[in-house]
């Protein structure tokens, strides 16, 4: 019983810290018997379980481990082989629990991705700009080319645009709620054509010039670094929609 215990011990040293042990030294513990290899199995296979959905203190995980050795004792009640293994697997269950509980207390945790592509009004955790949103509004304000025939016409206000912050933070579906703007008349036209020759923007009329803030918005917005994602209540990272506004003030 002392042998298989302290080939029990050495397989969870094992499995909790690898690196301590040498390629050679895994083998002739996994490979001295049968049982021992389906014993790692079904430590390996607990621990991965464990890893998803349990954690333990140390103490309870001790107390679990010594009742386990009381009751199953080989010295005072044989046991079949698949009872064997079947008390290994509980054991390993318990202490694999506590395994995780340190290993999830040091170590960054990869974050999950919700399968759905659904795009989320309402979420657990906002997405977030890298460095938080006073970086983002500077970002903002140093790329901004306010357009030409906006400074022109004096168009200045709130611009709201609607975007989607995709599961890996890349930015898309940028759509305009609102903000400033006139219809050019011909005599306005006719002043913008006088003043720039050249009529780069092809203004027409009719057209809504405050558009022309919209697509300098989404021209910024294109040049974003990925955002942090947001996640819903369970933790997953999902796809959400975020309203952003844009200032476009004249001096």
């Amino acid at each position: 019983m002392k042998t298989q215990n302290e080939n029990i011990i050495r397989l969870l040293e094992m499995l909790d810290n690898p690196s301590a042990y040498s390629e050679q030294e895994i083998r002739d513990i996994i490979n001295r018997d049968d049982e021992a290899r389906e014993a790692y199995r079904l430590m390996a296979a607990a621990k991965q379980s464990y890893r998803k959905k349990h954690t333990a203190e140390e103490a309870d995980a001790q107390t679990a481990w010594q009742r386990f050795e009381q009751r199953h004792s080989m010295q005072t009640r044989p046991m079949h082989r698949w009872m064997r293994i079947a008390a290994i697997f509980v054991a390993a269950a318990f202490i694999t629990g506590l395994s995780f509980g340190a290993f999830r207390a040091i170590a960054p945790q990869k974050d999950k991705v919700a399968q759905t592509d659904s795009i989320f009004n309402v979420v657990a955790v906002n997405a977030d700009y890298p460095g938080g949103f006073e970086k983002c509004f500077d970002f903002m304000s140093k790329n901004m080319n306010y357009p030409r025939p906006c400074k022109f016409f004096g168009i200045k206000g709130r611009l709201i645009v609607t975007l989607v912050v995709e599961k890996d933070g890349s930015l898309s579906n940028f759509r305009k709620v609102r903000g400033p703007g006139i219809r050019l008349t011909q005599k306005q036209v006719d002043e913008y054509n006088a003043a720039f020759p050249d009529n780069s923007e092809n203004l027409q009329v009719g057209q809504d010039v405050g558009e022309l803030l919209f697509v300098e918005s989404e021209r910024i917005l294109r040049m974003m670094p990925h955002w942090t994602p947001a996640k819903d209540a369970e933790g997953r990272i999902v796809r959400s929609r975020f309203t952003m506004p844009f200032i476009f003030r004249l001096e």
